[in-house]
């Protein structure tokens, strides 16, 4: 029997606002249960073709003089999360009703949203954070854990304190 888990999300809209606010959300979260105590604060990116460790070391840099009451992990995914969209071509299908051409490895796609937004266009769908948000709620993780070694990591800092 799966535990049942609150996820509180802060989303920064964009990786130039996550780089300029995670650190204060991160001090707010300290106070997002009303005192109580929060397991731990996952902050997720892209890594928008630069390099995902790069990143990771300025993130951490950007913390490492304050203390948090949780565990805190810092995570680069992808080099764009839409990779991830195209992993399960069923759940591509489910949102534009046209079959849509397998990826064999999302993570490889010289430019995942780019090729996303190409398969949406071809039907007629604007990419929003709606469409996203309903391609994602019917992707199969099954999917996903195959095709994507950085959803496997995604999924590892979930599980993982």
């Amino acid at each position: 029997v799966a535990e049942e888990v609150e996820v509180i999300g802060r989303p920064c809209h964009g990786v130039n606002r996550l780089m300029q606010k995670f650190p204060n959300v991160l001090k707010e979260f300290q106070y997002v249960k009303g005192g109580a105590h929060v397991d731990k604060a996952l902050v997720i990116r892209d890594a928008g073709n630069k390099d995902a460790q790069e990143l990771k070391t300025v993130m951490q840099a950007m913390i490492s003089n304050r203390r948090y009451s949780f565990p805190v992990k810092l995570l680069v995914v992808v080099k764009e999360l839409e990779a991830w969209l195209l992993a399960d071509e069923d759940a591509v299908k489910a949102v534009t009703g046209k079959k849509a051409t397998r990826v064999q490895n999302p993570e490889n796609v010289s430019n995942p949203k780019e090729r996303l937004q190409s398969i949406l266009s071809e039907a007629r769908i604007s990419y929003t954070a709606e469409i996203a948000r309903k391609i994602a709620a019917n992707a199969r993780v099954e999917a996903l854990e195959s095709r994507c070694q950085s959803f496997k990591q995604f999924q590892e800092a979930i599980l993982d304190c």
